[in-house]
């Protein structure tokens, strides 16, 4: 049994090769700590000002084709490697690393301790767009209603 479904170009996988980055900023839970991870309290000045430090250098760095979700002090780039073309990932890569050096220069630059970044591959499932799921079904039930 074979996970592809369709023929020639028009081939369709159930999985996709992605490429993954995470980078975080090192230290900065124990920068919350020492407010008792309240980022409103006073003390918490320098881990909010490094946050948004980060922030604002990874939205320069964001488009479609590095996407980035920040979850507080990391953040995840991806992208949907190509079977075609070394471009892609070459692409990617080069976008990681410049990310990473500017943050790591910003993190320098204001006495930080940094970040570190990790890179990976690995397969993705497809599944179900939960957005397409929900249309058809308000589409089911206003049929039944007709």
């Amino acid at each position: 049994m074979t996970n592809r479904v369709g023929i020639g170009k028009q081939t369709h996988y159930r999985s996709d090769p992605y490429i993954v980055a995470w980078i975080d900023l090192l230290g900065y839970g124990s920068m919350l700590r020492e407010c008792g991870f309240d980022p409103t309290s006073k003390k918490a000045e320098h881990a909010v000002k490094r946050l948004e430090q980060f922030n604002e250098i990874s939205l320069k760095h964001a488009d479609y084709n590095f996407s980035l979700l920040q979850m507080n002090d990391g953040i995840a780039a991806w992208r949907k490697l190509s079977f075609s073309t070394k471009s892609v990932t070459q692409d990617f890569l080069a976008r990681a690393i410049e990310f990473f050096y500017e943050v790591s220069e910003n993190e320098k630059n204001e006495g930080y301790p940094g970040p570190r970044m990790v890179i990976s591959t690995g397969i993705r499932m497809k599944m179900n767009n939960l957005n397409k799921v929900i249309a058809k079904e308000r589409a089911e039930r206003l049929i039944n209603k007709v």
